[in-house]
């Protein structure tokens, strides 16, 4: 409950490595750092409660044009021994994710279903991982590059943002199929990275769109850029 895990990417040896760092909200400092390999850090799927002895991250093969070949690594899900949540331990083998290089950043964990869900903006895909097999299969098709994720507060609804169509869609994930529920549609919403997803103690969705500014050598199509919203 006191320490958050942040992630990113450094460069190591001129190759970019997804990194984690853990941050010690008390004593206000970084108590460790791993090194997760070629790629690109993402969202970190956290137990739901106190007590939780594994994480995840994800991890994308690229998030740009130039990202591939020796930058890049693979799309994957890596897992994290967290039986001591200030010494996360890095386990293998990792669940890897098919598809693009643009891929898996992304990541939620819904405890009452036991999966793991990944969304793969290339592919336009939701993924979904059973931890207790290892197993990983494709879910769903949603377009419009699906990002950012988040579970409400009972762990049955999953809301995903699509970067290109400015909203999110929310679905129920209860029974053995997926079903879709009401898009919220957010004012100008679309993304040029991801659109980043919260839910607070209140059911209230959080959301986060950024735009690139338009200009006449990189023209942003979008009518209206937004450098950047915060929709609740």
């Amino acid at each position: 409950q006191r320490y958050v895990y942040i992630t990113g990417n450094k460069a190591v040896s001129g190759v970019r490595h997804a990194w984690l760092a853990v941050f010690d909200t008390c004593s206000n400092t970084i108590l460790k750092e791993l090194d997760l390999g070629p790629g690109f850090a993402g969202q970190t799927a956290v137990p739901g409660g106190v007590g939780g002895t594994r994480a995840y991250v994800a991890v994308s093969q690229a998030v740009g044009t130039v990202d591939t070949g020796p930058n890049g690594g693979t799309n994957s899900v890596e897992v994290l021994q967290i039986v001591n949540p200030a010494d996360p331990i890095r386990l293998a083998p990792a669940y890897q994710i098919p598809g693009n290089p643009f891929g898996t950043l992304y990541a939620v964990w819904s405890v009452q279903r036991n999966r793991i869900y990944t969304t793969h903006r290339g592919n336009n895909q939701l993924y979904s991982i059973d931890p207790l097999s290892g197993s990983v299969q494709a879910e769903l098709a949603i377009p419009d590059q699906p990002t950012g994720m988040a579970l409400s507060r009972n762990g049955l609804i999953l809301y995903v943002g699509r970067r290109l169509a400015g909203d999110i869609l929310a679905f129920d994930i209860t029974g053995p199929q997926i079903s879709l529920g009401i898009p919220l549609v957010m004012p100008e919403g679309k993304s040029s990275s991801g659109i980043n997803i919260a839910v607070d103690a209140m059911e209230r969705i959080i959301a986060t769109s950024a735009q690139r500014p338009s200009t006449p050598g990189n023209p942003n199509l979008n009518a209206n850029p937004a450098p950047g919203r915060v929709y609740v």
